[in-house]
This record gives structure tokens, sequence and C-alpha cells, in this order.
């Protein structure tokens, strides 16, 4: 029995080795086939990635071309918007010794002389629809879509013939005529748009909100509907996809969407997968919608292209791999180089990307800023020398008697530079974005003064002017720059009426006069005068009296003579809108003015101004003779500035510190207290920083206590909002002197 079972035991040990290579085979089968899932799972993950980047990398670069061509078009149709407000204005503004008609023609045929950018035609017609010039005699057979711009301006998307689109922006002008611009769309689409191409069928399209098509390259599109005017060209068409297209493009201001539809450039209108990027260009309350237009297939099939030559390189590598394992490794390791590759080309194309980004940006603000930084530089480096000559001419005058001829010298000078400074002021206005006239307390001792000297330099020999006033300290809150304006106008005027009376009835030469009058009234005063009721807001005004011996008006005139364009001169002489600026300046002011004339027997201009609280200036007078206690850090590029401030306000008695960079300026803080730190708002030339108010913003909460002044060549939003967010305390205008510095602290700390 023994050996039996010694036989037993034998085969059954047989029968287990000859199935150990059996097992082998099933689990290197099983790692093959796990090996092969999880390298077909791996491939279609790296796949989907890939793809997507890619995809979305074309979106992106497809939405930035959608975007920088709605700019484009939003910059031309403002650019062609400001040049026909522009046009009108000059037109509306015809000076006194020019003819209207000659003036217009002339300005009109130069614009069009100049070559503008697809500027086709300008005409202007009467308040009756009568062409009054028209360049190239072009007629409108449909118009097609409609922007309100404003309330006197529209766009119009407009068809001359088959082949020949138009802008048509239409300006009214207040007297009841038009000024019409027609820009080429066509031209524009072909210059500027239809050479971009976008794979191997894309293209450009731009459509109103309504979903009227403006450009496209086939002409047949040119003022259809996106949906209901192929629906109409083309018969049995599925327009659902692209119908949730254009429904996307009018709930977003931008962005990108796949949908399905047709090559409308190719004659058998194959249905395929398209993308589009669109992009908004702003038409005053409406817009319109810039898309590019790209074949899916055109992104999709290189990207799938290359993932099955790559699929069928790996088949390879694994067949191979299966036989030869040593070839395995080396192509495991080629295939670790290529991915590096790979990536080291995408890194390399994003960083190229990102470049041409940025530099298209970089050239767009340059073009929008080019205006404002050449009139705010101007305004600047004038204002810095400005500061200097008035503050020395001032100490001059505290250091000459009154009655020698070098305090009238300084004098001079001092008062010349203020004329200067006004000049500025208005250049400095030209790079201002929308901000208001600035108002202040206005000596009108000091103002009349000024307009008085004005207003002789333009007087006839023929004509007496004199000026009696009974003001001592009082002024009013406002501009004085347009207070000179309302009485150089209304004395212009007086002067023209004294030289028709002399005309009409041959008096003799001196008999013409003109007598200005100052006074200060009372509400009450006010009211019993000219029978009206006030708003009893401000006790006393301050009175301004013009009056003259000329002509004179009748009541019928009077009645109109505040209305704009009426005008009484003869010959295209006068625009109708002296006066008319006049009643608009004193309104503003929160004044009244009345007019009162008989024929034959002259007009009087009565001008009543509240009178304002006590100036800021009287905080510096009742300080007179009294040294300022005050630590002050000045931080400025300019040392002529510096050295005046330094010399000034050393006589005050205030202990100054100077510094010409921020960064010194914080080592100074972190050693020393001030008081008050003044700061030159633009020290870009200087420094890292971007302007004083943001270094201003950047010490506020480290040092609350110190009161913080600006000074500022223009008074720019983002000062005015740093005041009001409590970043700075004031703002001070150059040129600066170092008694408005003073007044402004005292105004802010009194118990200084």
């Amino acid at each position: 029995m023994q050996p039996q079972a010694d036989d037993v035991q034998g085969q059954n040990i047989k029968k287990n080795k000859e199935k150990k290579p059996v097992y082998g085979i099933y689990i290197g089968c099983t790692l093959v086939i796990l090996f092969l899932m999880f390298t077909i799972y791996t491939g279609f993950s790296v796949w989907n990635r890939y793809k997507n980047t890619i995809i979305e990398k074309q979106e992106e670069q497809m939405l930035v071309i959608a975007e920088s061509l709605a700019d484009n078009l939003e910059d031309k149709i403002n650019s062609y918007c400001d040049d026909i407000n522009r046009l009108a204005s000059l037109i509306e503004f015809v000076a006194e010794e020019k003819s209207p008609t000659d003036f217009q023609e002339k300005l009109l045929s130069e614009y069009m002389g100049n070559d503008q950018d697809f500027v086709a035609n300008l005409i202007l017609s009467d308040e009756n629809g009568k062409v009054l010039w028209n360049q190239n005699q072009a007629t409108f057979n449909e118009v097609y879509g409609r922007f309100q711009i404003d309330k006197d301006m529209v766009l119009e998307e407009v068809r001359c013939n088959e082949d020949e689109f138009y802008f048509s922006i239409q300006k009214q002008m207040p007297d009841g005529r038009s000024l019409t611009l027609l820009v080429d769309i066509a031209d524009y689409y072909q210059n500027l748009i239809s050479d971009i191409r976008l794979g191997t069928n894309g293209y450009v399209v731009v459509k109103d909100s309504e979903g009227t098509i403006i450009m496209h390259p086939e002409i047949v599109q040119w003022g259809k509907t996106v949906i209901d005017g192929r629906e109409k060209l083309y018969q049995d068409v599925d327009l659902t996809s692209l119908k949730n297209l254009v429904k996307l493009q009018n709930e977003q201001e931008s962005g990108v969407g796949e949908y399905y539809s047709y090559w409308w450039t190719d004659e058998n209108l194959p249905r395929v997968k398209k993308v589009s990027a669109f992009s908004r260009a702003q038409a005053g309350d409406d817009y319109m919608i810039v898309s590019a237009v790209m074949d899916y297939a055109d992104i999709y099939q290189p990207i799938s292209s290359g993932f099955m030559t790559i699929v069928l390189t790996f088949g390879c590598i694994f067949t191979i791999l299966m036989i030869f394992a040593s070839v395995f490794f080396y192509l495991a390791v080629q295939r670790r180089r290529n991915q590096k590759e790979i990536q080291y080309l995408k890194d390399l194309n994003h960083v190229l990307e990102e470049t041409r980004r940025g530099e298209e940006v970089i050239a767009h603000q340059q073009r929008l800023q080019i205006m404002g930084t050449m009139t705010g530089g101007i305004a600047h480096e004038f204002n810095n020398l400005l500061t200097p000559i008035m503050g020395y001419a001032d100490m001059l005058m505290d250091g000459l008697p009154e009655e020698s001829e070098s305090y009238d010298y300084a004098k001079e000078i001092f008062e010349a530079s203020d004329k200067a400074k006004d000049v500025i002021h208005q250049i400095a206005g030209l790079s201002r974005k929308n901000m208001e006239t600035v108002y202040s307390f206005v000596p009108i001792k000091k103002a009349l003064r000024r307009s008085v000297k004005m207003i002789q330099s333009v007087c006839p020999a023929n004509i007496s002017f004199t000026c009696k006033e009974e003001f001592e300290s009082e002024g009013y809150q406002g501009n004085e720059t347009q207070l000179n304006q309302v009485l150089l106008n209304i004395c212009v005027n007086a002067f023209h009426a004294i030289e028709n009376k002399t005309v009409d009835t041959a008096e003799e030469t001196q008999s013409g006069k003109v007598i200005l009058e100052g006074s200060v009234v009372s509400c009450e005063t006010l009211e019993k005068r000219h029978q009206m009721k006030t708003t009893r807001t401000w006790k006393e005004y301050l009175c301004l009296k013009i009056t003259d011996n000329g002509c004179g008006m009748d009541s019928e005139i009077m009645n109109q003579i505040f209305d704009p364009f009426f005008t009484t001169k003869v010959g295209g002489q006068g625009t109708g809108l002296g006066l008319s600026i006049v009643e608009q300046i004193v309104h503003s002011h929160k004044g009244y003015i009345f007019v009162e004339s008989k024929n034959g027997e002259g007009s009087c201009f009565s001008i009543y101004l509240p009178r304002a609280e006590e100036a800021a200036g009287s905080i510096a007078e009742s300080q007179e003779g009294r040294k300022v206690t005050l630590h002050m850090l000045i931080l400025d590029d300019n040392g002529k500035v510096l050295g005046l401030l330094e010399r000034g306000l050393k006589k005050l008695g205030v202990s100054i510190t100077s510094v010409n960079n921020t960064k010194d300026a914080r080592k100074l803080l972190l050693k020393e207290r001030f008081d008050v730190i003044l700061i030159d708002q633009d020290l870009s030339k200087t420094d890292n920083d971007d302007s004083g108010t943001c270094f201003a913003m950047a010490i506020s909460s480290v040092y609350p206590d110190m009161i913080k002044i600006i000074m500022t060549s223009q008074i720019r939003k983002e000062i005015i909002e740093a005041k009001q967010h409590g970043y700075i305390d004031d703002y001070v205008e150059k040129p600066v002197s170092d008694m408005q510095i003073v007044e402004t602290i005292y105004r802010i700390k009194p118990k200084y």
C-alpha cells in the first residue's frame, strides 16, 4: 500500500509543476490587459486635457480678436461722433467778421479734403430737410438699422446701391439744421476686417442688437436679419442652434459659444459645427455685436489627427515592448523627452501669446492717453515754472515799499504770472475727464480790477468806459474766468450799440459812455427793485450794473436777447450766443440778470450774485504777525518749487523738511514726527509711485493724525475721491504759495 501512496503523491506534485506556467501566463495576460487598460485610460485623459486646452486657447485668441475689433469699431464711431459734434459746434460759433455760408462751406470742404478714414460724404440740411451742402450727392435707398447716440444725434445703417452700405451719423443742431456724416462701412470691412483669417472658412461678422447683419463676407447678407432674413434667403435650413447663439450674444457683453450652422459663403450650404467669439461695440444706449466665427473642425481635426498618430505610436511601442523589453525602456525614455519638448513648446507659445496681448493693450492705451498726457504734461511743467515766479514776486512785494518803482515791477510780474495761471488752467482742462468747473471764493474787488483792464483794452477810442464800485472785502463763490466772460460780453455789446447809434444819428465823437457800477444790496432791495421773489437763501447780493447810452432796444427784442442764436447784428457779424452764455453763467452761480432798455436811450444790465461768506483768506490775515509752529514735510520732484516753499514757509516759522522722492519720504516718516505732509501729485517722472495720491493713500492708515495735502496742476477725479474717502485732507492747485498752504492748513485744523 505504501508504494501506491507515493505514486499518487508524485503525480500530484507533477501536476502542480505543470500548472505553474499556466498560472504565470494568466497572471501575465492579466497584467498586460490591466496595463493596456491603464494605458488607454491615461491616453484618453491626456487627449481630453490636451484637446480642451488647445480649444480654450483658440477660443481665447478668437475672443481677443473680437474684442479688439469691437473696441476699434466703438472708437471709430466715437471719433466720427466727436468730429460731427466739433463741426456742428464750429458752424454754430461762426466768427462775427466772417460770412456763415462761406465759413461752413470752407469748413466742410476742408474736413472732406483731409482724407478722413472711410468718410464718404458730408451733408448739411436745413430744418425742412433741404440740402444746403452735399459733397457727393448721395441718396439713400434703404435704412435698415438705427442707434440713438444721444438726444440730438442718431446713427443709421443705410444702403445706397446693391453694394454700397454706410453708417449715417446725423447731428440735429439747435437751430433746426442737421449735419450728416456718411461712413463707408463696406470699405471699413474690406480694409480692416476681411483679411482676418480664422481657420479654413472662418470670417468676422458684425450685426446690431436686433440681429440685422451690418458687415459680412457675402454682400448679399448685408442688411438681412440673422434669423428671419436667412430663412427667407435659404429654404429648409435648421437655425435652432443659431437662435440660441443670438440669444446668448444679446445676454452677454462678450463670450464664446459653440453652435451648429451653415457656411453661408459656400453655395452648397454645408451644415457644420462652429465656434463664435463675440464682443459688443457700444453705440449710444444701444450696441453692435462683433462675432469672429471659425469651423470647429479646424480646431478639432488637427488635434484628432495628432492624437490618432500618438495612439498608433503607442500601439507600435506596446507591441515592440512585448517582444523586446530593452526597446521598451529606450522608447519610454524617448517618450519622456518628447513630453518635455511638447511642454516647453506649449510654455513658449503661452509666453509669446501673453507678450503679443500685452503689446496690443499698451498700444491701445497709448492712443487713448496721448492727448491727456500732452496737455497734462504742459500744464504741469508751466505750473512748476509759475510757482517760483509768483512766489518770489510776492516776496519782493512784501519786502519793498508800495510807492517804489521796484514794487510796481514786482507787482506786474505777479499779475502777469497770475494771468498765465488762468491760461494754464484752461489748457489743463483739455486733459480733464468729466470734471466740473471748480468754484472757489473770489474777492469781487480784485476780480473787477482785472475785468476792467480787459474791457479797457477792447474799448474804442470814442467811447468812455468808467468803473464805480463800493466793494471792500466782499466776494462770491464761483469762477473768476466766467465772470470776466460775462462782463466782457455785455460791455462789448454796449460798445457795438453805441457805435450803431453814432452811425444812425451822426453824433459827435466822445459821446459814448459805458458805466460799470458795483454795490452790495439786500435780498429785500432786490425783490422790491425788480418785483420778484428770491429763495431767501442769501441775505445779500453783489450787484453789478452796466449802463450805456447806445441805441437801446424795444420790448420785442428785449424778450429774445437771451435766446440762443438770436442776434440783431447784420451781415453775419454775430452768432447770437453771447448773451445766452451770459445768462447760463449767471444762473450757474445762483444769481439773477435783468435788462432795462428803451429805443434811442441806451440799456442797463443788472447782475446779482449771492454774496459768499468771508473767504478762507481771512484766516491767514487773522494770523498775520503770528509765527506758525508746524513741522512740515514737502515731497516734490521740482527743486525750484521746493526752494520757494522752503523760504516762504520758514519766514512764517514753519519747520520744513523737503525730499524729491517717496523712498526718502518714507525713511523720514519713520524717524521723525510731522504735523503736515505736502505732496506733489505728479511724481511719476522720478518715482515708482503712480501719483502723490497713491502715496497719500499708502500712508493714511499709518499716520492718521498727520495733515495730508496734495499739490496738483489739474484737479482729477482720483484726487476728489481721495478727499471724499478721507485719504487726503485737502488739495491746492499749482502754482502754489506759502500763504495759500498756510490758509489750507488753518482751514483743516484752526487750532494751529
